[in-house]
Parts: C-alpha cells; structure tokens; sequence
C-alpha cells in the first residue's frame, strides 16, 4: 500500500523532471524563408528614435503592401523596400534572438560625424511565424546606389541574405 507522502513526492519529482526537460528542450535553427522582398507600402503605426540607426529613427509598421517583386530599387525618395521572411528550426513557436545586420554602400548621415556602411540590431523571433524588415528613402542623402544587403544571424551564422541594386533614375 503506497503512502500519501510517497504519491506526492512522486509527483513533485515527475513535476520537477518535466520542467527540466521542457526549460532544457534543444532550440536548433538552420535557415529561413523568404517569402515576398521588393518594393512596398506601409502604414506606419508609430516611429521609434533610435540614434544608432541612420536618420535616427525607426518606422514602426502595422501594414505592409508589396508594389513589385524585384531586386532593383530606384533611388527616388519615399520608396520602401524589404522582404518578409520566416525562421526555420525547431521547437516551432520558441523565441529566439535573430541578429538584423543591414549593410549598405556608404550613407552620410548629416548629424553623424561618420560614413555608414552597416547597423545591426537583434530582434525576438518566434521559430515558424512571419517576420519583415526593410528600408525607406527619406532623405536626400539616403539616396546612395549601389548594393544594399539584410542578413539574418542567428548564434554569429547567417541563416540567410538578401541583396537590393539601388540605382539612380534618370
């Protein structure tokens, strides 16, 4: 005949072994998807400051509309352009940090006293939801063609890149 105590200590330590297991679940994270990139539209639902990145500030959006797929973005203030994308890996739906690097081919921020060639920052990803992140024209000075590049790091590895030809109308 078991005793109470023996019941509920057996609980309590099947209690503790699950969370263990569950605190100590293998996170592993080997790519993403691109889902849509190019030109779009937004609604910007507020706009953070954020001194690190070029211009200052951060557009915050609530809805993102792709005009056109492509790789080719003309310099011409007021376009947006990105991609959305989600992460691949496993357990789906556990967070995991996600380093954004963006590269550029040299912006000169007027209130800075260098050139910019990147920024990056790191952001809270679910594994198997849809993220995005892009970047708009607006400013004159942010109008620099050339080849501008997102990556997504994950623990220092880029799960994936995706490259922008900004060039200049006529």
């Amino acid at each position: 005949m078991k005793r109470p105590q023996t019941a509920i200590g057996l609980a309590i330590a099947f209690s503790i072994f699950t969370a263990t297991c569950l605190a100590s679940e293998k996170v592993d994270v080997w790519g993403v998807d691109i889902i849509k990139y190019g030109s779009y539209r937004t609604k910007t639902e507020q706009i953070e400051y954020i001194t690190e990145t070029p211009g200052g500030r951060c557009h915050i959006v609530r809805e993102t509309e792709f005009i056109e797929q492509t790789f080719r973005i003309p310099a011409i203030l007021g376009i947006r352009f990105g991609f959305r994308y989600r992460i691949n890996g496993t357990p789906e739906g556990k967070i995991v940090p996600i380093r954004i690097k963006k590269i550029y081919p040299g912006l000169k921020d007027p209130m800075k006293p260098n050139v910019i060639y990147s920024h990056d920052y790191v952001g809270t990803h679910e594994i198997g939801h849809v993220y995005g992140t892009g970047y708009g024209f607006d400013h004159a000075w942010e109008l620099v063609t050339g080849m501008w590049t997102f990556q997504l790091l994950y623990e220092g590895k880029i799960l994936g890149e995706i490259s922008f030809e900004v060039y200049k109308t006529k």
